[in-house]
C-alpha cells in the first residue's frame, strides 16, 4: 500500500528541475552532479540558450541610409571600416529612411562554465536547458 501511494505521488509531479554545469560547449556537454554528465543527445536546447536567427524592423532616421539624405555612400570614412558616414555596417547605400526588416543574430549560445536549469520529463531521458542561471 505504501509503494502505491508514493507511485501515485511520483506520477503526479510529471517533471523534475535540475541545475548543472557546462563542462563544454563543443561537443555540449553539461555534468549534474558528481556522477551524471549528460551529452548533445540527451539535452534540447531552447532558444534561451542557443544561437539563432531573428527578424527585426529598424527604424533607420535620416541621414541613416547611405543615400543621398545618408551621408558619403563611397568614401568607407576613412576609418578603414568601409562603412559610409552616417550609415550603419549592413545598410545597404541609397536605403531610404524609416522602416526597414533585416536578419540578425541572438548569441546566447552556452560557454564552458555556465550554470544551467534543466527540466526532466518524469522516467525520461531527455533533459531540457531552460536557461543560464547566476
Amino acid at each position: 500500500m505504501k509503494r502505491a501511494a508514493l507511485g501515485a505521488i511520483d506520477a503526479s509531479k510529471p517533471a523534475d528541475v535540475f541545475f548543472g554545469r557546462v563542462e563544454s560547449a563543443s561537443p555540449l556537454r553539461v555534468e549534474v552532479g558528481q556522477k551524471l554528465v549528460l551529452g548533445a543527445r540527451q539535452l534540447a536546447l531552447t532558444r534561451a540558450v542557443a544561437d539563432h536567427d531573428v527578424e527585426i524592423t529598424v527604424d533607420l532616421p535620416a541621414g541613416m541610409g547611405g543615400g543621398p539624405d545618408g551621408g558619403d555612400a563611397g568614401s568607407g570614412g576613412g576609418d578603414g571600416g568601409g562603412t559610409a558616414p552616417g550609415t550603419s555596417p549592413g545598410t545597404p547605400p541609397g536605403t531610404p529612411p524609416g522602416p526597414m526588416r533585416m536578419r540578425a543574430t541572438v548569441h546566447c549560445g552556452l560557454k564552458k562554465g555556465d550554470k544551467v536549469a534543466l527540466l526532466r520529463r518524469q522516467g525520461g531521458q531527455k533533459y531540457f536547458v531552460l536557461g543560464v542561471v547566476p
